[in-house]
């Protein structure tokens, strides 16, 4: 474990890719008690004013390549509050084989874990297969972002993968509160490009939980305000679960996805003492 200007990099004996992190609270703050990576994967964790830790996850070489299984594992415990993200979009590489993905974490009672990755690019004949768990006690809190981008679009890779594959669960108390499924495939009778209209980028947003069921609210209530409009560059739904909300968004470009939801999601300073959307800008 090593620390350079703020931010911690840390690698570990293990299978390759593998990643755990501990959050813990320890007084007013949030520590980040145990952070495990195997190469290529990495974490820095850049210091912040507020009583949250921050730990943005990468990995070397900018991406998965063909074969690539990579999986972390985020514990939060009990009134700890953490903020997860990437330093960058996730790029998979093309290959027949094809790369995996699996995400699993366990938020204790009183805790808050925000998940907020930079979108997800599946380059030209690239495949996935993402698994998202998500297992909150009583009392635990989340925001859970996923998002996907159609590729290179500069380039002229528009939805130009082979296939992707993302499930996600979500778990409450230990009973289930969501599965869902995403397939998207290239199909002989059918582009996948032509499949997904005119829109570039589709995100998926949990917001789940007592510690942000003002923010899940006030996205109801937004949503539902919003007229339908023909062609629109953004169109956005919201379904009510018990404690929180789901909301689905699609975009003509991911840059404007990002921002919508961005602004949703409002100044994180209020639950975190610091905003790290805020840095972006």
């Amino acid at each position: 474990m090593t620390a350079s200007g703020g931010r911690l990099s840390v690698a570990v004996e293990g299978a390759p890719g593998t990643g755990h992190l501990v959050f813990r609270r320890v007084g007013p703050r949030t520590c980040l008690e145990r952070a495990r990576f195997h190469s290529p994967a990495r974490v820095l964790t850049p210091g912040n004013h507020g009583h949250a830790a921050w730990a943005y996850v990468t990995t070397l070489g900018g991406g998965l390549v063909d074969g690539d299984a990579v999986s972390l594992h985020i514990e939060v415990a009990p009134a700890a509050t953490a903020y997860v993200s990437t330093q960058g979009a996730t790029r998979v590489f093309r290959g027949a084989q094809g790369c995996t993905s699996d995400i699993h974490a366990q938020v204790a009672e009183g805790g808050l874990l925000f998940y907020l990755p930079e979108p997800l690019t599946l380059f030209e004949q690239a495949r996935l297969t993402q698994r998202i768990d998500l297992e909150l006690a009583a009392g635990a809190s989340a925001v859970w972002l996923d998002v996907l981008s159609a590729g290179r679009v500069a380039r002229g890779e528009r939805w130009a993968f082979s296939a992707l594959r993302s499930t996600l669960r979500v778990h409450v108390n230990g009973r289930l509160l969501v599965e869902e499924c995403t397939q998207l495939a290239a199909a002989p009778h059918a582009a996948l490009a032509e499949r997904m209209g005119r829109f570039d980028a589709y995100a998926t947003l949990l917001v789940l939980g007592p510690r942000v069921a003002e923010l899940a609210a006030a996205l109801q209530t937004r949503i539902a305000a919003e007229r339908m409009i023909r062609k629109a560059a953004l169109v956005a739904s919201v379904s009510t679960l018990p404690g929180g909300v789901l909301l689905r968004a699609a975009a003509i470009s991911t840059e404007r996805l990002l921002t919508s939801l961005h602004r949703a999601i409002g100044p994180l300073g209020s639950l975190l003492g610091d905003d790290p959307l805020a840095r972006r800008s």
